[in-house]
């Protein structure tokens, strides 16, 4: 899987929801997340961890569009 690009227009209110920033969730797939499958049954497909820019854990859920090579956030939290 190779994002390109991040896509948060029209869900930037839910993906932030729980406390991370909108620029957190940018820079956690700057930084490199290790990605996996999400749970099943889940509206967002696949699951990114990472770090922001200070170092802080952030896991964001998120599905992936293959024509574009973008993620777009469903939801974002720290995860420790």
């Amino acid at each position: 899987m190779r994002i390109e690009q991040v896509d948060l227009n029209g869900n930037t209110e839910h993906a932030t929801c729980h406390g991370v920033s909108a620029e957190e969730i940018m820079q956690v797939f700057a930084n490199q997340p290790r990605i996996s499958r999400n749970r099943k049954n889940r509206s967002a497909v696949y699951s990114a961890f990472g770090h922001s820019d200070g170092g802080r854990p952030i896991r964001v859920n998120f599905r992936y569009e293959p024509a574009s090579r973008s993620a777009r956030p469903i939801s974002a939290w720290e995860d420790r």
